[in-house]
């Protein structure tokens, strides 16, 4: 393999294989094929890292909140992406340790993001 590339890293399949439950899996899915952009992944990175959710129940109402304050969601795509938005993150909550949770959140934001963004990188100045 010449160089690497996170593209060739499946997300779904790595998801897959943090969480391993089908309603999360079945849920990135919905959100990869919601062609959303890019930055909402990265705002919500970056307002969770400002306000992280302080409980398992607070996920719904903190995702409904920042999908409100979002116009790249003002059409048919909002509850679609709010439901599976919520459905993984509940799920990444059950499987990840507290001390842990709010990191992995914008991790897995953060790798949302860069994978829409279709990016590649690569190593030893191959191009």
């Amino acid at each position: 393999m010449s160089g690497l590339s996170l593209k060739a890293i499946s997300f779904a399949r790595w998801q897959k294989a943090k969480l391993d439950e089908p309603i999360a899996n079945q849920s990135f899915e919905t959100l990869d094929d919601l062609d959303i952009e890019s930055s909402l992944f990265e705002q919500a990175a970056t307002v969770w890292n400002q306000h992280p959710v302080p409980d398992r129940n607070a996920i719904a109402p903190w995702i409904k909140a920042f999908c409100s304050r979002r116009e790249q969601l003002k059409d048919d795509k909002t509850d679609k992406f709010q439901e599976s938005l919520t459905n993984f993150i509940t799920h990444l909550w059950k499987k990840t340790l507290e001390e842990e949770r709010d990191t992995e959140v914008q991790n897995w934001l953060k790798l949302a993001a860069f994978v829409l963004r279709n990016r590649e990188i690569k190593l030893g100045g191959q191009g």
